[in-house]
């Protein structure tokens, strides 16, 4: 879901690669075919989204952009931390994905590192532990929403039956339009805040 590295955006190559073979270490891909989402700890956010580091990170988990097809579902993981940049040497790739994506008549599930933007008031439920909202701030190389208008446009264009998010360490879940829950996945690191790690499980038939 994005920040695999917690502070990668500021490592040389060579600190890099120490903290890629213990990425590795921990996290065998023995068996699974992994699909890896960038976030802004990996690359910057927007305008300021480093291409070098955003190649970097393609070299060793793949697109920053892509699609997962299932029996009945689209898997669509969409670079939005790129996608949020006015240049646009950075923010054309996840665009020209967005722009050409076809659901082909499948239920598309959206994987955004960041988390679409919603009104301030919208509570992301019992199961946040922290405050009750996702405030819509930002700071240096991070932003708490995606922007309203690339959020509207977002889901004007994929029409998703559901959302994932990260970024935000909690967990959230709210509804979009009426009818489209995005669930923000609550880190299960120790040191990021929350007391209660955790993860969501999908399943798809």
């Amino acid at each position: 879901m994005g920040d695999l590295m917690d502070n990668g955006r500021e490592w040389d190559d060579e600190y890099f690669q120490k903290e890629l073979k213990r990425f590795n270490k921990i996290f065998k891909r023995r068996n699974i075919n992994p699909y890896f989402m960038v976030g802004n700890h990996d690359i910057g956010f927007g305008d300021g989204v480093d291409l070098r580091l955003l190649d970097r990170f393609q070299k060793y988990f793949g697109q920053a952009s892509y699609v997962v097809q299932h029996t009945n579902y689209n898997l669509l993981i969409l670079d939005t931390v790129s996608l949020s940049s006015s240049i646009p040497q950075i923010r054309d790739n996840a665009l020209s994905m967005l722009q050409k994506y076809q659901p082909h008549n499948k239920a598309t599930i959206l994987f955004s590192h960041v988390p679409l933007y919603r009104q301030p008031d919208m509570s992301c439920g019992p199961l946040r532990q922290t405050t009750s909202t996702i405030r819509d701030s930002h700071g240096y190389q991070y932003q708490n929403l995606v922007s309203k208008e690339l959020s509207d446009l977002i889901l004007a264009t994929v029409r998703p039956t559901l959302v994932f998010s990260a970024d935000d360490h909690d967990y959230c879940e709210v509804i979009h339009n009426g009818t489209i829950k995005e669930i923000t996945v609550p880190t299960f690191s120790m040191s990021q805040g929350i007391r209660f790690p955790g993860l969501v499980v999908l399943s798809m038939s």
